[in-house]
């Protein structure tokens, strides 16, 4: 009997992998941030995510994938190093890569593959760690921005492959177009900055620019016109609502200040508690600048600015934000047979996190909490040897991305990597989720024993544990589901409880960021 059910389990695992012993020349890492697993449209033929669907129909697409942590940073080098943050003591954005262990890319580099990165989201610099045993990080953001679009990414993606065509090549792609702002980047918006009748500035106000200016001031009075055009895509169609423009971090620094008198537009309110933030249903603000000093002076000016949505035209942009990656998703893929190198590829193709529109605590984003909707992401494997439309069920995590790829490969997996290879495992059993203050309202802690999930919010003083039926509950968000046995609950909760304070035992310092990188959070509406 001991035979036959081994038999059966070899058996399942040649037909997942197919014939895994012809070498791949190429394997590519496609990484989406911020993209929730229900996001694509799996239905052939469907107009939604086509090239998606087709990536799935080529090969298999695990529906029972999780993100270890919500949390764009942290999550990829879960997927980088196989081990969780709180192991890599990488909580949150901003924090830098200490890791002692090789990263995924050094063990391939070290076994003779030429390996290149482009990443679309500042919160991916170098500057973190990510970039180890990368020949070539792409990073080439436009001015004012921390985000790039699916077409950036593929402008730089292009002529990388290209250059590495004959060698064994591990490549990492990077797109994030999901993530907020969610207006697509071919939305024609333009935000301006005009001193008197000379404009200074001007932007994609869909791109969310973090703003440095210095504005040159006469003698006597300055009109600084702040003016926002709305993209006549939201204009034309019903289904989309702008409520106002916000300026965080609004500041002008005169280099004279004790000459100088400012004279805000009666248009903008205060934001929130924090003086410098200011909202504006106007399209044009008006500032008057009085230069007292007789001479010209200068003035730096900087603030982020946001144009908002209300919370209803949220999810259909993102939608639609998802459906202009795809399509550029189709082009690197139709790249890739021109290039006659799709044929020699694995792709894997994985979401670092989800995202909420309301359905929970009628929150927006990220970060915060570990329902599914912020937790539960696509996992599509796809390209030589793999066998087309497998459909698995079993629980998965981007813990098992490094040695999946190790695997395909023919690299043995080090031991301190505490994923497994999905090409030769039946799934886990048992997934810890977690995210960190003081990105994170509070830590809090989460145990997957599929189909059943516990949530701990140490730091609520309510509700501070969820129980939750994953298989039954689309977006995760009954949070105390009666299916759960009363054993099962005790069980999951004493469970949560050891991993909790262990967790919370060992947690590092998180140390002070430095300016560049709290530019990029705020940018990226992190901060």
């Amino acid at each position: 009997m001991k035979f036959i059910k081994l038999a059966i389990i070899l058996t399942l695992i040649l037909s997942i992998t197919g014939c895994r012993n012809n070498k791949v020349s190429y394997i590519f890492l496609i990484t989406i941030d911020t993209m929730r697993a229900d996001a694509i449209n799996y239905n052939p033929g469907n107009s939604d995510t086509p090239n998606l669907e087709s990536l799935s129909a080529g090969g298999i697409t695990f529906g029972n994938c999780y993100s270890v942590i919500p949390i764009t940073l942290p999550s990829h080098a879960s997927m980088f190093y196989s081990q969780y943050p709180h192991d890599l003591r990488l909580y949150n954005n901003g924090q830098v890569n200490n890791s002692r262990h090789p990263s995924l890319t050094q063990l391939m580099k070290k076994n003779g593959f030429r390996t290149a990165a482009v990443i679309s989201l500042g919160v991916l610099k170098n500057d973190f760690g990510l970039d180890r045993g990368f020949d070539n990080y792409i990073e080439n953001f436009p001015p004012s921005v921390w985000t790039k679009s699916a077409e950036e990414v593929n402008r730089d993606l292009f002529p990388l492959i290209k250059d590495m065509k004959g060698e064994r090549s591990f490549i990492w792609a990077h797109y994030s177009d999901p993530h907020e702002p969610y207006f697509p980047p071919y939305f024609d918006g333009r935000f301006e900055i005009w001193s008197d009748n000379t404009k200074i500035f001007s932007i994609n106000n869909s791109l969310y620019p973090l703003i440095k200016e210095s504005i040159v001031l006469k003698p006597g009075e300055t009109k600084i016109k702040f003016i926002s055009k709305i993209p006549s895509q939201i204009e034309s169609d019903p289904k989309y609502k702008i409520t106002g423009i916000t300026y965080l971090d609004l500041l002008f620094k005169p280099e004279n200040p004790e000459n100088i008198e400012i004279v805000y537009p009666d248009n903008l309110r205060l934001k929130g508690s924090k003086k410098e933030n200011y909202f504006s249903e106007n399209l044009e603000s008006v500032f008057t600048i009085i230069n007292n000093s007789g001479k010209p002076s200068k003035a730096d000016l900087s603030f982020l600015y946001t144009l908002n949505e209300d919370n209803g035209s949220k999810k259909k942009l993102y939608l639609e934000s998802v459906k202009y990656m795809d399509l550029q998703i189709g082009k690197l893929i139709n790249f890739l047979e021109e290039e006659n190198i799709l044929s020699k590829s694995v792709i894997l193709l994985v979401g670092d996190h989800g995202e909420g529109f309301g359905e929970y605590l009628d929150n927006y984003g990220h970060i915060h909490y570990l329902n599914k909707i912020y937790s539960h992401v696509p996992f599509i494997i796809s390209g030589k040897g793999i066998k087309e439309g497998g459909k698995r069920s079993d629980l998965t995590s981007n813990l098992n991305i490094a040695p999946t790829i190790l695997d395909i490969a023919g690299i043995k997996k080090p031991e301190f990597m505490q994923g497994t290879s999905v090409l030769s495992s039946t799934g886990e059993n048992k997934l810890i989720l977690e995210t960190f203050s003081p990105e994170a309202y509070f830590d809090a802690f989460s145990v997957i024993e599929f189909p059943n999930q516990i949530i701990f919010y140490p730091g609520r003083v309510e509700n501070r544990v969820e129980y939750i039926d994953l298989e039954n509950d689309s977006f995760g968000t009954n949070t105390n589901n009666e299916n759960i046995s009363g054993q099962s609950r005790s069980k999951l909760l004493k469970s949560i409880l050891n991993i909790s304070r262990s967790i919370t035992a060992t947690k590092g310092k998180i140390g002070k960021r430095k300016r560049i990188h709290e530019d990029i959070l705020k940018s990226l509406g992190y901060l």
